[in-house]
C-alpha cells in the first residue's frame, strides 16, 4: 500500500473516531498549517483531498481557512507537487 493510501485510510480513521468535535478519544490535537503562495500553483489538490475542508482557493490559490479542522493527516502535502504546504503539530 502506498503512502498517499496509507494516508487516506489514516483520514478515513481519524474521522470516524472524531467524538464531539475532538479527535483520538477526546484529545484534539493542533496544527499549525502554511502554503507557500509563491510555490502554489492554485490546482487546488489539497482543497479536494482534505476530509475536513481546511483549505480553500482564494484569489487562485490554497488558504488554510479552517486551520483548527486539521487532523495532521498530512494528505494535502502527499498530494502537492509544489512542495507548498507544510502542516505542523503545535
Amino acid at each position: 500500500m502506498g503512502c498517499l493510501s496509507q494516508g487516506l485510510r489514516f483520514v478515513l480513521q481519524a474521522r470516524d473516531t472524531r467524538i464531539n468535535g475532538c479527535a483520538y478519544g477526546g484529545i484534539k490535537m493542533s496544527f499549525k498549517v502554511t502554503v507557500d503562495k509563491a510555490k502554489c500553483s492554485g490546482d487546488a489538490e489539497c482543497v479536494d483531498v482534505c476530509p475536513v475542508d481546511v483549505y480553500e482557493l482564494v484569489e487562485g490559490k490554497a488558504e488554510p481557512v479552517n486551520e483548527d479542522e486539521c487532523l495532521g493527516c498530512e494528505s494535502c502535502i502527499e498530494v502537492c507537487e509544489q512542495d507548498a504546504i507544510t502542516v505542523e503539530e503545535v
